[in-house]
């Protein structure tokens, strides 16, 4: 999962600290690249 839309508006969470909480031992990759970084999927 890549978390993408974090912090763009006042009432969402400015980071995914709670999103990568929340999916702490479901077995899903969490994918937070940093600003400029290129992933592969």
């Amino acid at each position: 999962v890549v978390p993408c839309h974090f912090g763009t508006f006042p009432m969402i969470d400015p980071t995914a600290d709670k999103f990568e909480a929340g999916l702490e031992g479901s077995g899903v990759r969490v994918a937070l690249p940093k600003i400029g970084e290129t992933i592969t999927i």
